[in-house]
C-alpha cells in the first residue's frame, strides 16, 4: 500500500511524466480502491481504518 500521493502522480493512472513501475504493476495486478474515500482529516487514523477494516 502507498499513501500521500494523489493518484494523478502515478503512471498506472495516466501521469506519462513519472515513472512508477513498482507502482504500476501493484496497480495491475492487485488491488485498486479507485472509489475510496477518507473520513478522518489526518493520515494515522485513516491508515488504521485501512489496515483494520474498522
Amino acid at each position: 500500500m502507498t499513501d500521500n500521493q494523489p493518484a494523478s502522480i502515478l503512471g498506472a493512472y495516466g501521469n506519462p511524466d513519472v515513472r512508477t513501475p513498482n507502482i504500476d504493476r501493484l496497480a495491475k495486478e492487485g488491488l485498486r480502491f479507485t472509489q475510496a474515500f477518507a473520513v478522518h482529516g489526518m493520515c494515522s487514523p485513516t491508515r488504521a481504518t485501512l489496515l483494520t477494516g474498522l
